[in-house]
């Protein structure tokens, strides 16, 4: 079977954390940066996932509202400290995940190869794509790192 047709049930990690929807983006930051886990799936009280986290929405959480290239540029990672640090609190930080996070679900099923995923995160843009069974249910997630080790494998 070659690299790219390999079904991502084979490479994905199926030890996968969640967290609330109503979890503050501070406490979601300290989370990733305990793990290493640069994006995490986001669930209702239901146990639903209704979107993703990411170290990205952290840093555009981080960035002062009154920045005139707020929507043309990224902000540096040293507002992100200081959001974790609370040395210069910034007002976004205790606002919920969920008024930050990407509410569009990216997932495929288990059986999807390694090409189908590469290529949707390509197109999305997007670093990591969750794995849903039949019955929506969470069972993995693959990244752009998994992607990589793979196929450099």
């Amino acid at each position: 079977m070659s690299t790219l047709s390999t079904p991502v049930a084979e490479i994905m990690t199926t030890q996968v954390r969640c967290i609330a929807s109503t979890l503050a983006v501070r406490d979601a930051v300290q989370l990733m940066l305990e793990t290493g886990v640069l994006g995490l799936p986001v669930e209702d009280a239901a146990g639903k996932i209704v979107g993703v986290f990411s170290m990205t929405d952290a840093l555009w959480a981080a960035q002062p509202e009154d920045d005139p290239e707020a929507e043309n540029s990224f902000y540096d990672a040293s507002a992100l400290l200081r959001l974790i640090r609370n040395k210069e609190p910034v007002d976004r930080d205790e606002l919920p995940v969920s008024s930050l996070m990407n509410k569009k679900v990216v997932a495929l099923a288990p059986t999807a190869s390694l090409q189908q995923a590469a290529a949707l995160m390509s197109e999305r843009s997007i670093h990591r794509v969750l794995v849903l069974d039949e019955k929506k249910k969470l069972v993995g997630i693959v990244t752009t790192l998994d992607v990589c080790r793979h196929v450099a494998s």
